[in-house]
């Protein structure tokens, strides 16, 4: 019982929470597999995604993933009818250890969303992660950005 009782201290102690002014490493993929091995960068996704975070003006944009506090990674499947995207939100370590395989990082989500009408966002895990599958034809990515920070960020009273 008292290890128990430590080891739920010690993971609230250490689970990551966004926070205004925290540093963001964006990165956008085309890709058609699980597999990132062989995606190509998205440079227009990453930058209306960066275009969004700016407006917002919450976070910071990072230059290089070793001055973010997170990572906010775009795949855009652009072989699909419906040009579908997912973004993840990730500790750059994690990201750094899992950034060819989609199916990992999916797995240390902690906050998710499906992008359909009513649909309720969830919170899970300890890993910062965001993931949300959307299917347009164009990109959404500036939505999935705003819905990011009205979920992730502290309401204000």
């Amino acid at each position: 019982m008292r290890i128990t009782i430590l080891m739920f201290l010690f993971l609230q102690q250490n689970a990551f929470r966004f926070q205004p002014e925290q540093a963001v490493y964006i990165v956008a993929l085309d890709a058609t597999r699980a597999d990132l091995g062989q995606a190509k960068l998205n440079l227009e996704v990453e930058r209306r995604a960066g275009d969004e975070f700016k407006s917002q003006k919450k976070f910071k944009i990072a230059k290089t993933i070793n001055d973010a506090d997170f990572v906010f990674f775009v795949l855009v499947d652009t072989e699909s009818s419906r040009n579908d995207e997912l973004a993840l939100a990730i500790t750059p370590k994690d990201y750094l250890e899992h950034r060819t395989d989609l199916l990992e990082l999916k797995n240390h989500a902690l906050w998710s969303d499906n992008g359909k009408v009513g649909a309720k966002n969830v919170l899970k895990g300890s890993a910062p992660i965001l993931a949300i599958t959307l299917g347009r034809t164009n990109s959404v990515v500036r939505d999935i950005v705003k819905g990011f920070h009205s979920d992730v960020l502290p309401k204000k009273k």
